[in-house]
């Protein structure tokens, strides 16, 4: 399905630009400690790396969200190529039985009529 491949492409992208984010937040932690040890006065630092640590774990909630969004989406994305098969199958299976007769016993279509206003 066309659009559940865009869905998981655009879904890919952002998940790709979180994790890159993560690594990049995470060596600014990492330098970021290793240069406040050195610091005589510690409080501007410390604020700072205190909002960088706030800003990583709601990355990565974000990206923990995106994660369970794009198998949902993809889960999605299969029963609905399912329910577009199994439609094209009842409606081949349709025009079989009918092809150009002009009357059709009732209890020959009727269910197929029943089946497919399900989907």
């Amino acid at each position: 399905m066309a659009g559940g491949n865009e869905i998981d492409k655009k879904l890919n992208d952002f998940i790709v630009e979180l994790v890159n984010e993560i690594e990049n937040y995470s060596h600014f932690l990492r330098i970021s400690s290793e240069w406040l040890s050195n610091q005589p006065d510690r409080t501007l630092g410390l604020a700072t790396i205190k909002k960088a640590r706030g800003e990583l774990i709601y990355i990565k909630q974000c990206l923990t969200y995106l994660n369970v969004l794009q198998e949902e989406a993809k889960s999605s994305a299969a029963n609905i190529d399912d329910f577009a098969n199994d439609y094209e199958n009842e409606i081949n299976d349709l025009k079989d039985k009918i092809g150009n007769k002009a009357s059709i016993p009732k209890n020959m279509v009727y269910p197929k009529f029943e089946k497919l206003s399900k989907f």
